[in-house]
């Protein structure tokens, strides 16, 4: 992986990502997909469908919001961290010791370029990672497609979230939480 780092063409990235997949699904080693959304009460559903004359109104407020932070790995299956809080290299840092604690073999993790993954803090964590049996993979800047759980989270939030779901923080969380348990049955992934 050292000389993976070294290249800088996004399509080589790319063509690594390809490969760490195929390893990954025969066993080599263990390939999960790192990210961080947040959700608010102000829902993201973009419109829906009423009868002609009808009006309808969700309230909603932008202010208080959930976040979460997940490693969605090639066999489809999520490991998510959800709270209330903002998130921070702490917050980072500290999920993914708590994932890192549940490997049982090596495991490269996929991550964007936010600026949370570049901080100082992060940067010293990572030799703890390696030692712990992670090996980060940065993909390239503006790349969301490439990264399966933002993906996820997208279908989250646009398709299985309902406006019901919008109507305090804590029918969120639940509705959240009820969305996270039907990944694999209600809900199914097609895209890793």
């Amino acid at each position: 992986l050292k000389e993976i780092h070294q290249k800088s063409t996004s399509q080589q990235l790319e063509t690594d990502l390809i490969d760490f997949t195929r390893f990954a699904k025969n066993g080599v080693f263990d390939l999960v997909y790192f990210d961080e959304s947040g959700i608010s009460l102000k829902p993201v559903i973009p419109y829906g469908w009423i009868k002609k004359g009808e009006n309808r109104r969700l309230l909603s407020s932008d202010r208080r919001r959930l976040n979460i932070l997940g490693f969605l790995n090639v066999n489809k299956e999520i490991t998510p961290y959800v709270f209330r809080g903002k998130i921070d290299s702490d917050v980072v840092i500290s999920c993914i010791d708590a994932f890192a604690s549940q490997i049982k073999k090596y495991t490269i993790v996929v991550l964007d370029n936010a600026s949370i993954h570049h901080s100082r803090k992060f940067r010293g964590h990572v030799e703890k990672c390696k030692k712990m049996g992670l090996e980060l993979f940065y993909l390239p800047a503006y790349s969301p497609e490439l990264n399966k759980i933002e993906i996820l989270w997208k279908q989250m939030k646009y398709h299985w979230m309902t406006p019901t779901s919008y109507s305090d923080l804590d029918t969120l969380e639940q509705a959240l939480y009820e969305c996270l348990r039907n990944i694999g049955t209600k809900h199914v992934i097609n895209f890793v």
